[in-house]
């Protein structure tokens, strides 16, 4: 049988924030944004669990309350990029500045930086920023239960359809996505040389739903 879980979204505490923190350095140690450090990343998702810009809901165990996996997205990633640069950059620069001493890093950061502002190409600004749920309870119906409650979500802020980018090489999110019913759309380097697929995913109205069978 499945872990018992429960969805659970705003507001998160301090100790919840840092753990999905450490669960994105955990489950995605090649990314770019691991190599910031914890540090940087709790600031990332305080600020992304905040902000009316930005959406993230966590999966916990019952009745341990340990995090199991979490989905975030923004109605406009462009705008939520600029206002963690307004409101939090003073905190992060610290941070940042001994890591920054890489000139490869740096020019990532930038990278990073820069893609939400970059030419969108009919794609809407809806969209998926990260997904993770851990390896032993893949396909145990943690991850349908997380994307469909970001989805209603969505769909109550006005959003008919949401992006999401995820690597190229992802093959399990890529079939994740397709079973839901998500388009590919093209595909696009959020860093230079890394290859990432664009899927698209139409939110069906109120009282309806395509993800009644999905299991994630």
């Amino acid at each position: 049988m499945p872990e018992q879980f429960r969805i659970v979204g705003r507001p998160f505490t301090r100790a919840q924030v840092a753990a999905v923190a450490h669960l994105h350095a955990t489950e995605v140690p090649d990314g770019f944004l691991s190599s910031l450090g914890e540090p940087v990343l709790r600031l990332l998702y305080r600020h992304l669990a905040t902000s009316r810009l930005g959406v993230l809901y966590v999966a916990e165990a019952v009745p341990t309350g340990e995090p199991l996996g979490y989905i975030c997205g923004s109605p406009d990633t462009s705008a939520l990029f600029k206002e963690f640069v307004t409101r939090r950059w003073p905190l992060a620069v610290p941070l940042l500045i001994p890591r920054m001493l890489n000139p490869r890093r740096a020019f990532r950061l930038l990278e990073t930086v820069l893609y939400p502002t970059g030419p969108a190409h009919g794609l809407p600004r809806a969209e998926i920023i990260n997904f993770v749920v851990v390896p032993s309870l893949r396909g145990r119906g943690v991850a349908g239960k997380l994307f469909t409650h970001l989805m209603h979500w969505f769909s109550e802020h006005g959003e008919s359809t949401v992006k999401v980018v995820t690597g190229e090489q992802q093959q399990r999110a890529h079939g994740f996505y397709e079973k839901s019913g998500a388009v590919l759309r093209g595909r696009t380097s959020i860093h230079r040389g890394a290859r990432s697929r664009v899927y698209v995913y139409p939110i069906c109205p109120p009282g309806r739903s395509s993800l009644a069978t999905l299991r994630g």
